[in-house]
């Protein structure tokens, strides 16, 4: 059951592992298939064939799984065997469109597709997938990457819909970037795979705005678009925006107020029009947007905060602007140039420094309040009342993971079947545990190294060897609301022969 389990993640060596364990404990018919699912599941395709009962394949086979797995692994894999197989599972997609075997043909087909290098194929399939509601880890990150790609390239709010879909998907997959960047992370890979520079570069630059402080995005960001400007751009940024502050700065000191008009207007224009370097025009306008998302809503108070702010800082600088000229005029009146760049750092630098510093503070902020939220909720659950569920609950995910083991479950020792598994997966960091009321055996299996864990049930009766108990447990009466399996093809889970 672990094993099974575990191949839904998507960690399909692992799973593998654990089925080798457990070889003694099922029919040898049972093992040999969900050995060759796993291997499929693995792209392990030539080794599926192999853990097969060696048979011709047939074009007129009926739909089983057998004969699904080799059907896939021979489309996949070049031969004499390879069209007759695709036409197979085209078929039968096509006839079971409404069957509970038709999420397990679109993974196929998918897996195929993706083999042969045929996007339309394995796009195709991964749409069939959403519309049958698969959403699990391995399927999220390929749907996120299509909803990308097929984003406009000339009509912004039609490319924000998408961005937003495909952000609103990977929050479905993942409960917590900072926890659990894996879906995101591999929803960039596919879009650089698929030559989608500008669309990994703007998922990765909203992600880490709405999720600041994720080394793992960070890193990701590195090579993609914007470049780095050299030194010549930046010599003409820099003279670029220096002459709009002091147009912006001369309108204000003498009659001529339309040039005010003209350097706001400009600025409007080269944020509309001007792309971004190795980034489309949507793309630019796209990355230039994710500069105003925050993890804390705008409030009355923070509108008055920077009010009252920038009603400080304009005087403030104001002042120091008349100090300097009055400094620089005790010989004579100084030249307008130098009036006008005094004015311009004065009434431009001091208040933009204040807002940055006023927005660094914010964001602190929002950060804060964002642990408080999830202490909060961590005390909540700790200090809820009821039974163990145990019972009706194979599969706990996400933040209640520490909690309920923390809080319900015993710590026991790995059994020393599972030890070489272990040994074999370092970064799974296998853990075990079992509740003391009802027997039941958990496997904990670590998703990534920001630290997601996952927990899975065995039946009630495999029960490791007991180990020592933990003081936490006892008298708490915690309880979590069952994470029931989904049905075949739900996403939650992926089918398999039973």
């Amino acid at each position: 059951m672990w094993s099974n389990r575990v191949a839904s993640l998507p960690l399909p060596e692992l799973a593998l592992a654990l089925l080798e364990v457990a070889g003694p404990s099922a029919p040898p018919e049972d093992l040999s298939l969900r050995r060759a699912l796993y291997l499929l599941y693995a792209d392990r395709f030539a080794d599926a064939l192999g853990a097969l009962e060696p048979q011709p394949f047939d074009p007129a086979a009926e739909m089983t799984v057998e004969n699904l797995i080799r059907a896939t692994a021979l489309a996949a894999t070049p031969g004499p065997f390879a069209e007759p197989a695709l036409s197979w599972l085209l078929d039968a997609s096509s006839a079971l469109v409404h069957d509970p075997a038709a999420a397990l043909l679109a993974d196929s087909l998918a897996r195929v597709g993706r083999a042969r290098g045929d996007h339309e194929l394995a796009d195709e399939a991964y749409a069939q997938l959403a519309r049958l509601g698969v959403r699990d880890r391995e399927v999220g990150p390929h749907l996120a990457a299509l909803i990308l790609l097929n984003r406009s390239q000339t009509e912004l709010p039609e490319a924000q819909r998408h961005l937003t879909d495909a952000l609103d998907l990977l929050a479905q997959v993942s409960e917590s970037v900072a926890t659990d960047p894996g879906p995101v992370l591999e929803t960039a890979a596919e879009l650089r795979r698929r030559g989608d520079l500008g669309g990994a570069a703007v998922l990765l630059r909203w992600v880490n705005r709405l999720n600041p402080k994720v080394a793992a995005i960070r890193q990701a960001q590195i090579g993609l678009p914007p470049s780095r400007p050299g030194p010549a751009r930046i010599g003409s940024l820099t003279g670029v925006w220096t002459v709009v502050a002091l147009v912006a700065t001369w309108g204000l000191l003498t009659s001529h107020s339309w040039f005010t008009g003209l350097a706001v207007i400009g600025l409007g224009l080269w944020y509309r029009y001007v792309k971004m370097p190795g980034l489309s025009l949507v793309d630019s306008r796209l990355w230039r947007g994710a500069s105003w998302l925050s993890l804390k809503p705008v409030t009355r108070r923070d509108l008055i905060a920077i009010g009252a702010t920038t009603m400080v800082s304009i005087p403030v600088g104001v002042t120091a602007a008349l100090t300097v000229l009055e400094s620089l005029g005790r010989s004579g009146p100084p030249p307008l140039g130098q009036q006008v760049l005094v004015w311009a750092l004065s009434l431009g630098v001091l208040p933009t420094v204040v807002g940055l510093l006023a927005r660094r503070r914010r964001r602190r902020e929002a950060l804060r309040d964002e642990q408080v939220r999830l202490r909060a909720e961590r005390h909540a659950m700790v200090t809820s009342s009821g039974r163990c569920r145990c019972w009706t609950c194979d599969t706990v995910s996400g933040s209640a993971v520490a909690v309920y083991l923390d809080c319900h479950l015993s710590p026991v020792g790995l059994p020393a079947a599972l030890e070489p598994v272990a040994a074999d997966f370092p970064g799974a960091r296998l853990r075990t545990a079992t509740c003391e009321q009802t027997g039941a055996a958990w496997l904990a299996v670590q998703l990534s190294e920001e630290g997601a864990v996952c927990l899975f049930r065995s039946a009630l009766a495999d029960r490791p060897a007991p180990g020592p108990v933990n003081p936490a447990a006892s008298g708490t009466g915690f309880y979590l609301e069952p994470v029931r399996p989904a049905e075949p093809g739900s996403g939650h889970d992926r089918p398999g022969p039973e």
